[in-house]
């Protein structure tokens, strides 16, 4: 039981050294790429010139964008959304965005699994986990059904919360 949980504590401080490390020494380049991915996918021309320079694997890059929006929680999912319909028309676009969208709330379940609760709550604001246990508890099934319904409503930190 104990190697269990010493592995897990070196896996975590492995990965939080590889994030924070590059982060303290290239703290002002990684800003200033942060601001210009954002800008970037926000702008839906450009983004569309990005993913159709990829020819017949524009679904793929289309994809990988949406999963990364999800993953990636203040990149505004809208904007990609509306992208896909675009650029693949109504039913394609739907299609290839649901199955990115669903791939990176798994990636978002399975982070808040290795994480765990602990360290999920560091991530999401307090005030959003009082009410989303309150509800669970409450609800159910129900109530996520209408959280993930409800546009505009933060599924990302969800999927991290469900997943620890």
């Amino acid at each position: 039981m104990r190697t269990g949980k010493a592995k897990k504590w070196c896996w975590i401080a492995c990965f939080l050294l590889g994030i924070l490390l590059p982060v303290l020494v290239f703290r002002h380049e990684i800003a200033t790429g942060l601001m210009t991915a954002y800008r970037w996918i926000s702008d839906r021309d450009q983004v569309e010139q990005f993913v159709a320079a990829f020819g017949r694997g524009a679904p793929l890059a289309f994809m990988s964008l949406q999963i990364l929006q999800v993953v990636l929680a203040p990149v505004p999912g809208e904007a990609t959304g509306f992208i896909g319909g675009y650029i693949f028309g109504t039913a394609r676009g739907f299609i290839y965005s649901s199955l990115a969208l669903a791939a990176g709330s798994w990636i978002n379940f399975a982070i808040g699994r290795f994480l765990g609760r602990r360290y999920v709550r560091h991530w999401i604001p307090a005030d959003k986990l009082v009410r989303f246990d309150h509800l669970l508890k409450r609800q159910g099934i129900i109530a996520l059904l209408i959280l993930f319904i409800f546009p505009g409503f933060p599924k990302d930190y969800l999927c991290l919360f469900l997943g620890s």
